[in-house]
């Protein structure tokens, strides 16, 4: 099937124009967005973001509770990094406090608060566990301070 009306170089023409037109308006820019707000988020509330084990070990686990499973067992002195808290307090083993979701070596996992000294820098938290391993050296019985947790 042939278009005998295509033939006519002046509809040609006026069909290549009209396509013209009517490409810029398919490209059309989306608005530029200047700023974005975001909800307050438990990551962003917490102010300490590290943390020292202050007793023997420590279970890291997959979720923030006592019977979820295991990932590995934390050694005291241990530099954690913070990266949540559970939204509620808990009691485990008559101490009451919130579940922190941690990185350590790779690994991500919750462990619980009480057994945790608190920081704000790195730089903090790695000079409170080596105070604590001198201190164990010398045969005292040495917990890291922590900071008051809010």
């Amino acid at each position: 099937m042939k278009f005998k009306h295509l033939s006519n170089p002046a509809i040609f023409v006026l069909l290549i124009s009209a396509a013209g037109l009517m490409l810029p308006a398919a490209c059309k820019r989306n608005p530029k967005i200047s700023s974005i707000t975001l909800p307050p988020t438990s990551i962003l509330q917490i102010q300490s973001s590290w943390a020292v084990i202050n007793s023997s070990h420590l279970r890291l686990r997959q979720d923030p509770k006592t019977d979820s499973p295991i990932i590995t067992t934390l050694w005291k002195g241990n530099v954690l990094e913070i990266l949540m808290k559970s939204t509620s307090r808990e009691t485990v083993e008559d101490e009451v406090d919130y579940w922190y979701k941690i990185s350590f070596s790779g690994l991500t996992g919750w462990v619980f608060g009480s057994y945790l000294g608190f920081y704000s820098t790195r730089e903090e938290a790695m000079q409170a566990s080596a105070a604590a391993a001198a201190a164990a050296e010398a045969g005292e019985e040495s917990t890291p301070s922590s900071s008051p947790e809010p």
